[in-house]
Parts: structure tokens; C-alpha cells; sequence
């Protein structure tokens, strides 16, 4: 006899894992078929970002595994309990709704495929141009394009409040329950002994919730973008997909990177360094885009379609969001105004740098912003707090 803990997230370990070979093979029609460099690189280090993330899945699930069996093996069972909810990123048994989730995501995808075939309402390409040919103009796509940045305005608020009292609802169901849907029959685990609030922090609670709602929002956004790469007409956001620019139509679609990218930050970095980073990569570039499309006359360079009226407005937005979420954490996570202040400045100013030499960087900034600014603005709060 073994108990579950941890099994559930490496699974979600090995699916993220699984989705590399498709995203690789994405990457090479972008190089090979379609000459696109930018969206090539940008697959890739997405198929890195997933594989890094599949990793810490598998090995931490793994972990947890072993050494709950092991303190399970020795008659210990609260403390083998207590352990699955304390060394998981997704604390047992939350993990499990992940993949409880996928079936859904099929069913969902099959569905439309029925409908698909019963109606035949994009049977050719003919009818596809007919179903959705709307005039939009081209500052109305660009800024429709970051309303999806904007929202991840959402994840500050699951660091600031939702975190933890989603968790502690859930433990708390666990509790009425007897938890005889999760404990896979082993009545010997009593869930009210334990005292949730000692084991986890409000930063687990709140980085559960964040790294469970991004995991299935992963999953669903790469398996329906494989789709409409390989089955347009079986995709079922197409009208999503009209905002595309004209190279994305044959790659990933912009917002899979991002997704990846905010992922990866809130798994591997602490909530100020991570709540700055998600800022200045949805709000700044969502800013950034917004002005330079509405007041922007001067460009970079030549070349380019960006301007510094954007290049400012972001930078400038970036700051005044990125400090005052920096304040919103404090009195739950600590930290300093002049830290707060130096990493924000930080990582508005590789926002600029990332935003203005791209081009030539042959690489979609969805994916560049979350990781060089996360990476730098970590850098800063490792510093002695001043």
C-alpha cells in the first residue's frame, strides 16, 4: 500500500513535457516553411520555458512521492500528509483538479469539432473569409491585442487576497468532507488535525492559486492553438485569432508565449520581483502600444513601428503600476520602499531596452519581457534590503 502525494503534479510534469515535440515541430515549419525567424525563436525558448517547468514538476512531484511513502511507511501518516501539502507548488490534492481539468479541454474541443461537422460553417477556405470577413481597423486590433496583458492584473490580486482564501476554502472542504474523494480510500489521514496556516504561508496559498489557474490556462491555449496550426477550420477561437499580425498566423499565437512566460515567473520568483515583472510585461507593453498607436509620431528607428511616445508611456506606466503593486505587498511580504523603487526601475528600464531593439531582436517580446525582467528584477531583491 502507497499513498498519491505528489504523483498528480509530476503528471502535470510529464505533460508539460509532452507538448516540447509539438512546439519544436511548430518551430521548424516557422525556420523551414515560412522563413520566420522571430516566432521560430520565440517557439523554442517557449519549448524550454515548458520543459523547465515540466522539470520542476516531475522532480518535485517525484520528491514528494518518496519521502511521503517513506514517512507513510514508518506508521506516520499525519506527517506524511502534512508533508504532500507542504513540499508540492500545487499542495495535495490540488494537483489532482489539474488533470481532472484535461478531460475537459478535450471534451470541449470535441464538441466544437461535432458542431463543426454537422453545420459546416468553415468547410473551405472560402467559407472561412466569408464567416470572418470584418473590417477592423489596425489601431482597433493592436490595442485589442494587449486587453489580454491587462488582465493579468488579476494575478496581483490572488497575491494580495484570493490566494488565501481560496486555499484555506478548499482545506476547509477537505475537512467537511472526510476527504473520501481525495485520499483515494485511506480513512487514516485526518485532515482536522492539521493546522494549514503552520504548514503553508500566505505566499504558498497565493503562488497555488496563481500557478494552478496558469497551468490549465497553458494547457488549454496550447492544445487548441495546435489545432488551428494543424485543423483551422476544428479551431474554435477564431475570431481570436483575426488579431493576429500576418507571421503569427503560422506560429504560435502571442499570447501562448506570454502565458509561458508568466508561468515561469511566478513558479521560480518571490511575489515582488514577480508581481513587478507581470506588471511591467501586461500593463507597461499594453501601455506602451496603446500610446504609441494613439500619439506616437517619432519612430525608434528606422524600421521600426514602434515610437518614443510608446517606448515612454510604457517605461512611464511601468514605474507608477509597478511601485504602487510594490506598496500593496509590503505589509503581507516585506520589503523596503528604496528596493521596491530600485527593482521597478530596473525592470521598466529592460522593458525600454527589450522594447527598443526589437527588431533586430528576432524574438516576440511576450516571451523576452516576462523572462529578462524577471530574471533582472530578482537580481534586486536578492540585494541586502536597504
Amino acid at each position: 500500500m502507497f499513498v498519491t502525494f505528489g504523483l498528480y503534479e509530476a503528471l502535470i510534469g510529464i505533460i508539460f513535457l509532452c507538448i516540447i515535440i509539438p512546439i519544436i515541430y511548430v518551430a521548424r515549419d516557422c525556420f523551414k516553411k515560412h522563413k520566420n525567424k522571430i516566432d521560430g525563436y520565440s517557439a523554442i525558448v517557449t519549448a524550454i520555458t515548458s520543459g523547465v517547468i515540466g522539470i520542476f514538476f516531475l522532480v518535485e512531484g517525484l520528491n514528494c512521492f518518496a519521502w511521503s511513502n517513506y514517512l507513510y511507511s514508518l506508521g506516520l501518516n499525519q506527517a506524511a500528509l502534512e508533508y504532500g501539502i507542504a513540499h508540492l507548488i500545487l499542495p495535495y490534492p490540488t494537483a489532482t483538479f489539474v488533470i481532472y481539468f484535461m478531460p475537459m479541454i478535450f471534451l470541449f474541443m470535441g464538441a466544437y469539432v461535432v458542431k463543426e461537422l454537422i453545420s459546416k460553417n468553415f468547410v473551405s477556405e472560402t467559407k472561412i473569409s466569408e464567416k470572418l470577413s470584418i473590417e477592423v481597423d489596425k489601431s482597433d486590433l493592436e490595442v485589442s491585442r494587449k486587453t489580454f496583458h491587462i488582465t493579468i492584473i488579476a494575478v496581483i490580486i490572488c497575491y494580495l487576497f484570493l490566494g488565501k482564501i481560496m486555499y484555506q476554502s478548499i482545506f476547509q472542504f477537505l475537512v467537511d468532507s472526510n476527504q473520501r474523494l481525495y485520499d483515494l480510500g485511506y480513512t487514516q489521514f485526518l485532515w482536522q488535525s492539521i493546522d494549514i496556516s503552520s504548514i503553508l504561508t500566505n505566499f504558498d496559498m497565493a503562488r497555488f492559486l496563481i500557478v494552478f489557474i496558469l497551468a490549465i490556462i497553458c494547457l488549454l491555449l496550447i492544445f487548441t492553438d495546435f489545432v488551428r496550426l494543424s485543423y483551422y477550420r476544428f479551431y474554435p477561437l477564431k475570431l481570436v485569432s483575426q488579431t493576429y499580425r500576418k507571421r503569427e498566423k503560422t506560429s504560435l499565437g502571442p499570447h501562448i508565449y506570454f502565458v509561458f512566460g508568466i508561468l515561469f515567473v511566478v513558479m521560480f520568483f518571490p511575489a515582488q520581483p514577480a508581481t513587478i515583472t507581470i506588471i511591467i510585461s501586461g500593463i507597461g507593453d499594453a501601455f506602451a502600444t496603446i500610446i504609441g498607436i494613439t500619439f506616437g509620431k517619432h519612430k525608434f528607428k528606422k524600421g521600426s513601428s514602434k515610437t518614443w511616445e510608446g517606448g515612454i508611456g510604457g517605461v512611464v506606466s511601468s514605474l507608477i503600476f509597478g511601485i504602487m503593486c510594490y506598496f500593496l505587498l509590503m505589509p503581507i511580504y516585506g520589503g523596503s520602499i528604496i528596493n521596491g523603487t530600485i527593482m521597478t526601475l530596473v525592470g521598466a528600464g529592460l522593458f525600454f531596452i527589450i522594447d527598443y531593439f526589437s527588431p533586430p531582436i528576432k524574438m516576440s517580446d511576450n516571451i523576452l519581457n516576462p523572462i529578462i525582467i524577471g530574471f533582472g528584477t530578482y537580481l534586486i531583491y536578492l540585494l541586502p534590503t536597504i
